[in-house]
Order: structure tokens, then C-alpha cells, then sequence
């Protein structure tokens, strides 16, 4: 049975004198986390998600700054790479470009990979913790969260792979960095899977890829810790067989219009959904930075847009004094 008044006690605010301590990851010297959260990289197929992880992985080994990307570590930290998708074979091409990109012909005594391709969710999952318990990594990397669930459409599904990151986090006192594939079809993270990680993340980070130029860029979704970073822009340079940032060059995807008839009514029900599970009615104020977060855009756009919107739609209905509560849906 569970000990409730040691979960209270656990969970008491302690009104103590703020410790500073550093970021673990900055990006361009922004914010990305500290210690105790997660933090999801986001895209479509083949956008270089991981490459880019990469890139954080080698600064968390070598300390160094690459591209704008640095992970403040200690040398003695553990960090662990976590795959639940990849064949062998390309697990293999990713570990041997690792060791290229950090300059090295072995990987470093304290970073571990293991991949989890042929296990069930739950195996991986009951598995993770064991190996998390047991290394202590201070940087866990998991590509992707996509197999962690058998229907990334399911709530309960998606939750529990939230709440899973959270636990982990706040028990092991680490940072989970985890990869997750967009929507093909409206570029938002990929159902209720997406829809909770969006909001349970510390940072919302998003890779886009430019066909035309050959590019990839990593652009900023949510930073709850700091402002939004300048978009990061690499390309491959196959005389210098790395790559290399994209500097003076006119690359960058600039983020589409906003347009709400791209997502279902369904899409958008699912989003309210998410945000009145914490309220039974909620201050106008209050509904508009939510909305921010769930849609990933700014005020005008939902003051403007989104919330008449749902309201000719019938999902939310305005009260007196600036309420705003659920319709059943």
C-alpha cells in the first residue's frame, strides 16, 4: 500500500534559498534544461533528427560547443544512447560516426549504447529503468519514443510514457533527450504520444529538412526555461566529408502560415482535452498560454484565430467574468 503522507511530505515546497546551478544543455547560450527533465527532438523521416543528436551526444563527451550545441557535463558522467528502432547494422554506422565526429577510434569508458529494436514497449521500458538505475547516467539519449507505445494515438499509452519520463528524471536527478517523428501530414508531433510530450517537455526542439538546398535545420518550439534560439542550419560537405554550418546562405525553412483548417476537429479536440484534464473552467488569460503551448504559436494567432475558432466549432464555450470551460466532447 502506498505511504501517502510520505508522498505529501516528499512533495512539500521548501521555501529555501534558490541554489543556482548551470544548464545542463544551452543552444546558442539559450536554455534547453537543467537537471530533472526531459527535452524532444522532433521531426519527419529522414530530417536528420539524428544527426543532430549526435551532435549533442559528442559535446556531452567531449565538453565541446558544436554548432551552438553544448552539454555541460563532467568527464566522469555517465551518458547513455538508447535505440529501439534501428537495425544492427545502422545502429552500427551511427556508433562509427559518432566516434568520427568526437575524434576518436573507441567510445569513452563513460558512454554505454544499447538497442532495444526487437523488444516489446514494456520490456524496453521495465529495461530502461534497470540500466538507468544501475549507470546513473547523468544524459540519457532515447531514439524514439515512437516504440515505446503500440498506438501512439492512445492517451493512456501516452501518458504513461510521459509520466515514465518524469519519474525517471526526478528519481535519478538525469536529462532525458528523446527523439520523436512528426505527423506527415500537419508537421505536429505525432498524436496523443506528441500532444503529452509537448507538454510535459522542458524544451520542444524541431529538425526540418530543405530538400531543394540539401539542408537540415534545428529551430526552437518551446523553451520553457529561456527565450527562442536562432535557427541552426548544417549541411553535408563532401570534400571535408563532415558537416558544417550553413553560414550567409539563405537556408533557413521559414515556418508556414498558420492554418487552422490543417488539423481535424478531432486533432483539436484531443488538444483541449489535454488542457481541461488539470481544470473545470479556466481565466481567459490562463486558456491563452496553454493554447500557446499546444498549438506552438503566439498570442495574436490564438487570440485572433484560435479560440473563436473553437468556439464556433463548439468546443469551448465563454462564461461570465472571462471563464472559458469545456463543452462535452
Amino acid at each position: 500500500m502506498l505511504d501517502y503522507k510520505k508522498i505529501i511530505e516528499d512533495s512539500k515546497f521548501l521555501d529555501l534559498p534558490l541554489i543556482e546551478t548551470p544548464p545542463v544543455i544551452t543552444i546558442n547560450d539559450r536554455v534547453i534544461c537543467h537537471l530533472n527533465s526531459f527535452v524532444t527532438l522532433n521531426g519527419l523521416p529522414k530530417s536528420r533528427k539524428t544527426t543532430f543528436m549526435q551532435f549533442f551526444i559528442a559535446s556531452a563527451l567531449t565538453g565541446s560547443n558544436i554548432f551552438g550545441i553544448k552539454v555541460n557535463i563532467l568527464p566522469t558522467d555517465n551518458v547513455l544512447l538508447i535505440d529501439t528502432e534501428q537495425s544492427l547494422y545502422d545502429f552500427t554506422r551511427q556508433i562509427k560516426s559518432l566516434k568520427y565526429l568526437i575524434k576518436s577510434t573507441k567510445l569513452p569508458s563513460n558512454f554505454e549504447a544499447y538497442l532495444f529494436r526487437q523488444f516489446d514497449p514494456d520490456i524496453i521500458l521495465n529495461s530502461m529503468y534497470v540500466l538507468i538505475k544501475e549507470k546513473q547516467p547523468k544524459v540519457i539519449f532515447l531514439d524514439n519514443l515512437t516504440e515505446l507505445v503500440l498506438n501512439f494515438n492512445d492517451p493512456v499509452e501516452s501518458k504513461k510514457i510521459v509520466q515514465f519520463l518524469k519519474k525517471v528524471t526526478a528519481e535519478f536527478n538525469c536529462v532525458i533527450v528523446a527523439l520523436l517523428h512528426l505527423g506527415k501530414g500537419n508537421l505536429q508531433s505525432l498524436g496523443n504520444l506528441g500532444s503529452y510530450t509537448d507538454r510535459g517537455a522542458n524544451s520542444v526542439l524541431k529538425v526540418v529538412a530543405d530538400k531543394d538546398t540539401g539542408t537540415s535545420t534545428l529551430e526552437s518550439v518551446l523553451l520553457r526555461s529561456d527565450g527562442h534560439f536562432d535557427p541552426i542550419t548544417i549541411g553535408f560537405d563532401k570534400e571535408l566529408n563532415q558537416y558544417v554550418l550553413m553560414n550567409n546562405v539563405n537556408v533557413v525553412d521559414k515556418p508556414k502560415k498558420f492554418d487552422l483548417g490543417s488539423m481535424s476537429i478531432d486533432d483539436h479536440k484531443a488538444k483541449i482535452n489535454l488542457i481541461f484534464e488539470r481544470y473545470t473552467d479556466i481565466q481567459y488569460s490562463q486558456l491563452v498560454e496553454e493554447l500557446k503551448i499546444m498549438y506552438g504559436v503566439g498570442n495574436n494567432i490564438v487570440k485572433q484565430k484560435i479560440i473563436p475558432y473553437l468556439q464556433s466549432i463548439k468546443i469551448i464555450k465563454a462564461q461570465s467574468k472571462g471563464i472559458y470551460i469545456k463543452l462535452i466532447i
